[in-house]
């Protein structure tokens, strides 16, 4: 894929639009690993989709200096539950994910183990009723967005960190 295939400093821009994506491994759709400095960019109305709702959209994995911007993520399960994440972070350092809508459909919007100097900001989160985030083991952390729609019921994460709100 393009992305495994992406080399140190590169952009990926994505074309508006929307790219329908399935887990091959029934675990996670999009997976960034092992990446140092990339950037992938949507171009105006990025949508990536998916109708899978145990999984997660995009993993970021053992990877620094990643920037994920103007692209949303959606669970959209017609029937059943969606349990699936829409972003995962672990053991990554200095990210950056700006103006993002990450829509979970009864998921989390951000989970994150082992991650340092996380930023998230001008983005919404909307339907994660499950928590919009899941923090571990992470430090530095900072959310500034734009909407963010949390029910009633529901509790903003779990997990120990120092983060910014």
């Amino acid at each position: 894929s393009v992305i495994n295939n992406a080399n140190k400093g590169d952009y990926i821009v994505l074309k508006s639009g929307n790219y329908e994506i399935e887990a091959t491994n029934n675990k996670t759709a999009i997976l960034i690993t092992g990446k140092k400095s990339l950037s992938l960019i949507g171009q105006k109305d990025v949508w990536i989709r998916t109708k899978q709702g145990r999984v997660t959209i995009l993993t970021i994995d053992s990877s620094e200096d990643i920037t994920i911007n103007n692209i949303g993520m959606i669970h959209e399960v017609k029937c059943g539950y969606c349990e699936g994440v829409v972003v995962k972070l672990l053991k990554v350092n200095n990210i950056n994910i700006y103006d993002a809508t990450l829509n979970g459909s009864g998921s989390q919007a951000i989970q994150m183990e082992n991650a340092q100097h996380v930023t998230v900001t001008g983005g919404k989160a909307i339907n994660n009723t499950g928590g919009v985030f899941n923090i571990k083991n992470s430090v530095d952390e900072v959310f500034r967005w734009s909407i963010l729609t949390i029910p009633h019921d529901i509790k903003l994460g779990a997990g120990k960190s120092s983060r910014g709100r």
